[in-house]
């Protein structure tokens, strides 16, 4: 995923390195880990919205 994140994508992780594919799965409290070109977040949901 390197060239990816290079590019100015991100991935997003959450409990146990599970993959964030959608808001669904993640719930307020869950704390999430991103990775980006430069280095990573660690972030804590506050709110989820999907359709």
């Amino acid at each position: 995923p390197g060239r990816a994140l290079a590019r100015g994508f991100s991935v997003t992780r959450a409990a146990g390195g599970r993959l964030v594919r959608d808001p669904a799965s993640v719930v307020p409290g869950d704390t999430l880990v991103t990775t980006l070109a430069g280095g990573t977040l660690e972030s804590t949901a506050t709110e989820s919205t999907h359709p």
